[in-house]
Parts: C-alpha cells; structure tokens; sequence
C-alpha cells in the first residue's frame, strides 16, 4: 500500500508539472510597463524565488526614485501582480525560509547591501536593515549582493547569508573586495 501510495504521489506531481509546464509556454510579463517614467524604464538584474506557493519576483525598476520593483504570481507564474517599488537602490536578490515563512529581499546600500523581508507572501516588505556598516559612503561602492537562507532543518537553519562587491574609491583607480555577512536573527541584524 505504501509502494502504491508514493507511486500515486510520484504520479500526481509529474502530471501537475506538465500542467504547469503546459500553462507557461511562452514568455510572460512579470512587470507593468505603464508605471514607468521617463527615459529610465528599463528592467534589469531579475532574482526569483519559490515559497508556499507564491513566485516573488524581484528586478531593477527605474523611475524617478530609482526604485528596486517586484511582483508576484500565485499561480506558477501564469500571470503577474506588478507591486510597484521598493525605494531601496537595485540589484535585487530574494531569498525564502520555509519555516519561518518569509522572503528576504536584498538589495544595494551606499556601502553594504540592504535586507527586506517579507511575511505575508512576497505582498509588502518590512524596513531595510543595512547589513554592516564597515567603510564610508564616500570611499566606497557596493555592488550585486546574493542572498541565501539555511532551510536545512538543523542547528543553523534560518541563518542568511549575504556577499558583494565592495568597491574602494570607484572611479578613481581604487581596488575591490568580496564581503560576507552572516544574520543569525532573522535578518534583524
């Protein structure tokens, strides 16, 4: 019975794949191109992430603010929700932990990256939190943060972590470096 059972199970989500495979055949619009502004109405630097059913989608949206966008799709991305912008500065990643049920939304800082995170399914975003504060804004350029959250279920599960670019005195023939950071709390620092 149990052999049948997985078999069934192994059955059901194959088909629900070609289903969805099925429904997503060509490419699809994530974003509102009649909320942009200006000459700066370019998409960019894309980041996508899976939890509970919920695709959130995160991209640089460029208008008058210099927003981060997003979007979400609750149905495997057959159609998308444009939710605007996040004023935060570009080159956003997302990341989701399944027991906690919340996506983090990383994205560029003057000097560090900065982290979002999200508890009602990709639909708002809590405050920035800066992930460090090592270097000034005037000596230094953050750049492409990638964020990845533990779901292994063991002692460290929950735990983020974030790398970028930093960049010394950019323009001026300055040096760059790969930086790490580590929360152990959620994101809250």
């Amino acid at each position: 019975m149990l052999r049948f059972r997985r078999l069934l199970l192994i059955v059901s989500l194959a088909l629900a794949h070609v289903a969805i495979a099925g429904a997503v055949s060509a490419d699809v619009q994530v974003n509102d191109p009649t909320t942009d502004t200006g000459d700066s109405t370019t998409q960019s630097e894309t980041a996508l992430a899976l939890g509970n059913g919920v695709l959130c989608a995160g991209f640089n949206d460029f208008g008058p603010n210099g927003l981060s966008g997003w979007a979400r799709s609750t149905d495997f991305g057959v159609t998308w929700t444009d939710l605007g912008g996040i004023n935060e500065s570009g080159d956003p990643v997302i990341a989701y932990h399944v027991a906690s049920d919340t996506f983090y939304y990383a994205s560029l800082g003057n000097v560090s990256p900065r982290v979002n995170a999200s508890t009602d399914g990709c639909q708002s975003w809590g405050t920035a939190v800066s992930v460090t504060s090592t270097g000034t804004a005037q000596t230094t350029l953050a750049d492409k943060p990638w964020i990845a959250v533990d779901n292994s279920g063991g002692a460290n599960d929950g735990n983020m972590y974030i790398c970028w670019t930093r960049f010394f005195n950019p323009g001026g023939g300055g040096t760059s470096e790969l930086r790490v950071a580590r929360s152990t709390d959620g994101g809250g620092t």
